[in-house]
């Protein structure tokens, strides 16, 4: 440990002891001459626009190790509502890591004949990069991002076949409907709805069933298969 952490900071060193034992002019001297910045990598990411990446990049070569404006560069990046999580290392002698964590997609739907996707810090974006959206749930009507949160937060906590969720219907308030990959069709009232949940996931075991009508606090409807 002693051994990586005296190799990482050889030449720091080696530049401090330059800076005591030489007479020098400290205000006009040239930082940037020692310790350059000539390579910037990004770790793999989906969302990042290149013009972003080479804006930073822009900003990063060729400039002085050390003096780096962290807070400049996460300011930009966060620019871009795809951007979670932002981590900036350096590797001596002039190599910096910018490690992005991204928002998954979970949603997506369609206004004006546009597509936007919705991501699971919820948020909306128009559709990047071609993203393939045949995964994801289709919304209709769902104007309110608060309450899909709330929504999210609740199903996916309980609902074992939350990702059979084909698409999610927001009635009005919190009337939801639900139609999942196999067609069936759950539909949920404006009450508890961890309680629906809960019983929604007993009744869906059955093959057998297309309908599960929860619309109205304890009363349950179910409608089979012919």
């Amino acid at each position: 440990m002693l051994q990586l952490i005296a190799k990482k900071y050889l030449y720091f060193c080696l530049v401090l002891i330059f800076f005591l034992l030489t007479t020098f002019n400290f205000y006009n001297f040239n930082f940037n001459f020692f310790f350059k910045v000539e390579k910037v990598q990004f770790n793999k990411n989906k969302f990042l626009d290149e013009e972003t990446k080479s804006k930073l990049t822009e900003l990063i070569l060729n400039k002085n190790f050390f003096f780096l404006e962290k807070n400049k560069l996460t300011k930009i990046l966060y620019q871009n509502n795809w951007v979670k999580k932002v981590e900036i290392r350096k590797k001596l002698p002039n190599i910096i890591f910018i490690n992005i964590t991204e928002y998954m997609p979970i949603a997506y739907y369609e206004s004006n004949k546009n597509i936007y996707i919705i991501h699971d810090g919820f948020e909306s974006s128009s559709i990047v990069y071609n993203t393939d959206i045949s995964d994801l749930i289709r919304l209709e009507n769902v104007k309110d991002f608060k309450k899909l949160k709330i929504f999210y937060d609740i199903v996916t906590s309980q609902f074992n076949f939350f990702k059979e969720i084909k698409e999610l219907h927001n009635i009005y308030d919190n009337r939801w409907n639900i139609i999942l990959k196999n067609n069936k069709i759950i539909k949920l009232g404006n009450y508890d709805l961890n309680k629906q949940i809960k019983i929604a996931n007993l009744f869906l075991t059955k093959e057998n069933i297309r309908v599960l009508d929860l619309r109205i606090n304890d009363r349950l409807v179910v409608t089979y298969d012919k």
